[in-house]
């Protein structure tokens, strides 16, 4: 029996698979040791004990959105030269 399969399918299956190995989020949970002396950020802690391939469960932080963050580093930085924050932009 002649193989009718796109010559381009076997290449997407292993994409898939390969995709598929990246979103093992016990793995990942595993692989948080981010935080320690001299890191800029905290990463949440993950609850390997209730991780599986498909959910990963963390801490909740509690903390300011970056965005937010920026904007009002931005204030102080514009406000220490004088300036509105569009001027210092």
């Amino acid at each position: 029996m002649p193989n009718h399969q796109p010559v381009h399918v076997p290449a997407l299956e292993e994409i898939d698979e390969q995709f598929m190995t990246e979103f093992d989020y016990v793995q990942e949970a595993q692989q948080l040791g981010l935080e320690g002396p001299g890191k800029m950020c905290r990463v949440p802690k993950p609850y390997i004990e209730l991780c599986t391939e498909r959910v990963l469960v963390m801490e909740e932080l509690h903390g300011v959105k970056l965005a937010d963050g920026l904007k009002e580093e931005m204030t102080v930085k514009a406000t220490r030269e004088g300036k509105t924050t569009d001027q210092y932009m």
